[in-house]
């Protein structure tokens, strides 16, 4: 009886709640990708105008074109003109989109470019319920894995991520189905999952080399199964993961590797901001990577004034929650409430960093998912720090870099517990906090955005 009360909220069974969050979730999505349109996209999105001279035009609807219009890889150097030096599957897939839609059926570029967009809204839809099974497969359930859901539905990350029209939708699509195969593969151990990890990861490093930080944590996986398993001998262990590493490497590093041979462009090149307003190089490490100012924070909007843009944790949270003209904050009311919740993420972000501590010593979670996590998470973090002190500009501060990172940590507030009166004090406080946050948050974040669509 007392598991059958476990899986009911206000006397309805999770399946029903689960099923009202992604209707809502979803809707709302739509809603805003429809209202807002590609350009509200300022990540070098570019511009669809005449190609003149034969010279490419420059962002990522400048490189969708080029490929709908030459029908092969870039034969300059990529360096040369901004978004060319990005692996090349999203940009073929969209160009293939745009002859069928607008070739064969006749839709205008304008309308083919937003249904592009809309598309990336589902690819990150998808990405959350994939990375929410991963978790499940570790154990979430209940009221926790409603309330992560509802997070996922309605962090506004993954709206403005949606909302994009670049290559990091997809690219977060497959890191997700390549970590979720792998966190499979070792509970299956069928050749089939760890083959598609590396597929999956392949197609997201061809997509973009931000997929490339999935790989820690599922080789760190892979190697925890190996010692722990003696069934396999070496040799056959050390056959399928290479296999799989070498699927994944082979697609993943075939395009920069071909610039390296035929144009000298560096494997993990990185397009340069020329703005001077957006260099930061020359704050200390102290200032950039230190706890960011309130001022800062309540600074929203992108500005050309670096001394609100220069730490690197003040532009993630920023640009998880507003990104730079995702909201609209005219009106006073409106920035009063993206600045609470962005208060709020950046609170429950410290709250989540404490529980997933927790969990790594309070046992619940196996010693093999929470070293796949804790890999996982740092790896992430010194991602994401190591791009940003090494390409000084504020464009690279972005939460758009390193997204699945959310469901690393989201697994500190979903796996931090036992779900029942073995609890201690600290599971029962942190988790009704967390709760509420994600309700204020959910909040919060569907009406911000729903005002925007209206």
């Amino acid at each position: 009886m007392k598991e059958k009360n476990a899986r009911m909220i206000m006397g309805f069974p999770n399946q029903f709640w689960i099923g009202v969050v992604i209707m809502i979730g979803v809707f709302l999505k739509i809603v805003y990708d429809v209202s807002a349109g590609f350009e509200l996209s300022t990540h070098n999105v570019g511009t669809w105008t005449q190609i003149v001279n034969d010279i490419p035009n420059s962002g990522h609807i400048g490189v969708i074109q080029y490929y709908y219009t030459y029908h092969h890889l870039p034969n300059f150097d990529p360096t040369l003109i901004v978004g060319y030096s990005n692996p090349p599957l999203f940009y073929i897939l969209s160009a293939l989109i745009v002859q069928i839609c607008h070739v064969f059926i006749g839709w205008p570029i304008g309308s083919v470019l937003h249904c592009i967009q809309c598309l990336n809204a589902v690819f990150v839809m998808a990405g959350c319920f994939i990375g929410l099974g991963m978790l499940g497969k570790m154990g979430l359930k209940g009221k926790k894995y409603v309330a992560c859901l509802v997070f996922v539905m309605f962090f506004p990350g993954f709206y403005t991520l949606g909302a994009s029209l670049d290559n990091t939708p997809l690219a977060f699509l497959f890191a997700m189905l390549a970590m979720s195969n792998m966190v499979k593969w070792y509970e299956l151990r069928t050749t089939k999952c760890l083959y598609k990890c590396g597929i999956f990861l392949g197609l997201g490093m061809m997509t973009s080399l931000t997929a490339l930080a999935a790989l820690v944590p599922i080789v760190v996986l892979y190697l925890f199964a190996r010692f722990y398993d003696r069934r396999s001998t070496v040799k056959v262990w050390a056959k399928q993961g290479g296999i799989s590493l070498a699927i994944a490497l082979v697609l993943g590093f075939f395009y920069p590797v071909r610039n390296l041979i035929r144009f000298g462009t560096p494997i993990f090149y990185i397009d340069q901001e020329t703005a001077a307003w957006q260099q930061v190089g020359s704050y200390s490490l102290w200032q950039r990577i230190g706890l960011p100012s309130f001022q800062s924070l309540t600074h929203l909007h992108l500005s050309e004034e670096t001394y609100y843009e220069y730490n690197i944790w003040g532009q993630l949270f920023k640009t998880s929650v507003v990104d730079e003209s995702a909201l609209n904050l005219d009106f006073r009311i409106t920035h009063l409430f993206a600045v609470v919740l962005l208060v709020l993420v950046i609170l429950f972000a410290v709250l989540s960093t404490v529980m997933f501590v927790r969990m790594m010593f309070a046992g619940r979670v196996g010693l093999d998912h929470r070293l796949f996590l804790l890999s996982g998470l740092v790896t992430a973090v010194i991602a994401y720090m190591v791009t940003c002190l090494t390409n000084a500009t504020v464009s690279t501060m972005n939460f758009r870099l390193f997204p699945f990172a959310v469901f690393f940590l989201l697994a500190g507030f979903g796996l931090c517990g036992k779900y029942n009166e073995q609890d201690g004090i600290f599971e029962k406080v942190t988790t009704r906090i967390g709760v509420a946050m994600i309700i204020a948050i959910s909040v919060l974040s569907a009406f911000l955005f729903g005002f925007y669509a209206l």
